[in-house]
């Protein structure tokens, strides 16, 4: 458990206005640093974006993502992920402000094998408690960082908590299926995490914007984009669940589960693998070139998937 107060300072030469001691914040806050008047820590400086950076207690540690257009600064090195460790300065929009974070009280508790790593081993195997465990830890966080790039200001069909599931669901997809090697800890995690966040994020807006073009009838063309349409006779299901206004874990296994048993309905490997790489958001392209086909060939085995699952 992280019990540490988080301390943040302007350092170097500044035109910012900090208030007398600097920023506190009490572990379990999700902050925000930007231009944004209503930001937790509002700094002025053109180089900083609205929304730059947000920090955030995972449980453990106080993690920080960068979305600033502009960048973010380490040690010189650009940085869009990292573990606040004490005395850590970052240099938003370099040449720009620079913030100094300090942890203040608490104890080190991690050590060489932590609790998450294990959770991940075991959602690896296909363990559902532990992938229940991962998602208590860090939906809620996720949904406030989608929130963050999804905007408030337009309506939307779809919301943070859609985004944070279609997340959740791509990572237990991913993990039990072998794809994600690199994921081993808890930095790797949030690290991967606060990704596909940002890109399930920006293909929402896109999806959206792509239904305003069309008449809102857009999601025919990718099994990924609406997971309904890999029903074989779409009605009520676990489907109708994951994509309620209450996603839970339990509702992205049961589609894993469903999944499998529509992918024992295919002919052969090559088209689980089409199929899985579809699910996971490859386009047609992508997945022609990673596996070697003409893109004509490509699109006719798509069909052909769609075809055994209307059928």
């Amino acid at each position: 458990m992280n019990d540490s107060t988080l301390h943040v300072s302007l350092c170097g030469d500044s035109d910012e206005v900090m208030p007398a001691g600097g920023w506190c914040f009490a572990p379990g806050q999700t902050i925000q640093i930007g231009r944004h008047p209503e930001s937790d820590v509002v700094l002025k400086s053109t180089r900083v974006s609205r929304h730059h950076l947000t920090v955030f207690d995972d449980g453990q540690h106080w993690q920080c993502a960068s979305f600033g257009s502009s960048g973010t600064d380490c040690d010189g090195s650009p940085v869009s992920h990292l573990e606040l460790e004490s005395g850590t300065v970052l240099e938003l929009g370099p040449p720009g402000p620079m913030l100094r974070f300090e942890l203040l009280g608490g104890t080190e508790e991690d050590d060489q094998r932590g609790t998450i790593s294990i959770w991940i081993d075991d959602m690896k195997q296909g363990d559902v408690a532990s992938f229940e465990k991962l998602w208590a830890r860090c939906f809620s966080t996720i949904v406030k960082l989608a929130r963050q790039r999804l905007g408030t200001a337009r309506k939307r069909v779809e919301d943070e908590e859609d985004v944070a599931a279609e997340v959740f669901q791509k990572l237990y997809f991913a993990s039990v299926n072998g794809k994600l090697p690199e994921l081993t800890d808890r930095q790797s995690l949030w690290r991967l995490l606060l990704t596909m966040t940002r890109n399930a994020a920006l293909d929402s807006i896109n999806r959206e914007q792509r239904a305003k073009r069309g008449g809102g009838h857009v999601r025919g063309e990718s099994v990924a984009e609406d997971p309904r349409l890999l029903m074989p006779n779409p009605g009520p299901s676990a489907f109708d669940n994951f994509i309620g206004q209450v996603p839970t874990p339990g509702s992205v296994v049961s589609v894993k589960e469903l999944v499998d048993q529509w992918l024992e309905r295919l002919p052969d490997d090559e088209a689980r693998q089409i199929a899985l790489m579809r699910l996971e958001g490859f386009g047609t392209d992508e997945i022609a070139a990673q596996l070697g086909l003409p893109l004509r060939t490509a699109e006719r085995r798509l069909q052909q998937i769609r075809a055994a699952w209307t059928e």
